[in-house]
């Protein structure tokens, strides 16, 4: 009994179908990208924010040792900003100090503001790299006759709303381009729009347009110089 040879003939794809095929693609990768990026800066976002968390817990402890008061050291604000506020929470932060910088900060800010404005700090002294600093109004006093601008200790019994002040920021910069002017403009969340942690807790990212200015403070020293008496924001 015999076999009949057969031959099978196999056919390619068209230009056309090829054409088709490449548009479904660039479709498909046109919804997708959008997606995934917005995914990576939320995930980016939940990141600093629970930095934030970790840092306002350090600093509970710390009031907690200190009958209620904020950092504070007597190098002047200069230090507190870039400084002394990390190295007196040191004992209360964890080892691997990743919570000081966040994912985005192309500085780290405390060494970008020390080299940006020229402050009186040797860039050695600068043993945390950190992407936060105290608000601070909790060391400079405003709204007491005499004492405006005065450099202070605040205490937490100050504190009138505890989840309407803002007690922690995140200066977060892309680099020189964040420099305008002889001011520095943290951008990395994006325009006009600012991580920062609140003293009771919890963590937010929301726009400067929502942040109140306390009528006690000069509008050129900005809404970091808000009292601890004074609500930030609404909600």
């Amino acid at each position: 009994m015999g076999f009949e040879a057969t031959t099978m003939k196999h056919k390619g794809f068209t230009l056309i179908e090829l054409l088709v095929v490449i548009a479904i693609i660039a479709i498909l990768a046109g919804l997708l990208l959008p997606a995934l990026a917005r995914a990576k800066a939320k995930a980016i976002e939940a990141h600093c924010l629970n930095h934030h968390r970790q840092i306002c817990l350090a600093l509970e402890m710390y009031q907690a040792d200190h009958a209620g008061y904020y950092p504070y050291s007597s190098n002047g604000p200069d230090y507190m900003v870039a400084v002394d506020t990390w190295k007196l929470l040191s004992p209360y932060l964890p080892h691997s100090r990743d919570s000081l910088l966040c994912p985005v900060d192309k500085g780290p800010f405390n060494l970008f503001i020390t080299t940006q404005y020229g402050l009186p700090i040797p860039t050695n002294e600068l043993t945390f790299k950190a992407s936060y600093f105290l608000a601070p109004g909790f060391y400079t006093k405003f709204g007491v006759a005499g004492e405006d601008g005065a450099y202070a200790q605040q205490n937490a019994s100050q504190v009138a709303s505890p989840s309407q002040k803002i007690l922690m920021v995140c200066g977060a910069v892309r680099g020189q381009a964040d420099f305008e002017n002889g001011f520095i403009f943290p951008r990395a969340h994006g325009l006009k729009m600012y991580s920062v942690g609140f003293v009771d807790g919890h963590s937010g990212i929301i726009h400067s347009n929502l942040i109140h200015l306390d009528p006690r403070v000069p509008a050129d020293y900005g809404v970091t110089y808000n009292q601890p008496d004074f609500r930030d924001v609404d909600h």
